[in-house]
């Protein structure tokens, strides 16, 4: 997907990533095994069973984040916690 390749062209540049609504981890996965990703990664999402398949998926996941983004919820994060935000 051309998304992923936007994304992997800038993670050998930073050093922590999160992924909002990181489901299975398939862009996690994108990153460490096609663009050599080896920093910190994240995830978030609001389905529980998506994310520990992720996290099955031996992929270095530091977090694992179960959160519903709404149109008026904020991100449960500190703000600038992260050099990039995937979605």
């Amino acid at each position: 997907m051309k998304s992923f390749e936007t994304c992997g062209k800038y993670a050998k540049e930073v050093s922590s990533i999160l992924d909002v609504g990181a489901g299975t981890g398939r862009l996690g996965g994108h990153l460490r095994n096609h663009h050599g990703y080896e920093g910190t990664l994240d995830i978030l999402g609001a389905n529980m069973d998506l994310l520990m398949q992720a996290e099955k998926k031996d992929l270095n996941i530091r977090n694992i984040i179960r959160h519903a983004v709404t149109e008026n919820s904020e991100l449960p994060v500190q703000d600038e916690s992260y050099d990039m935000i995937t979605a």
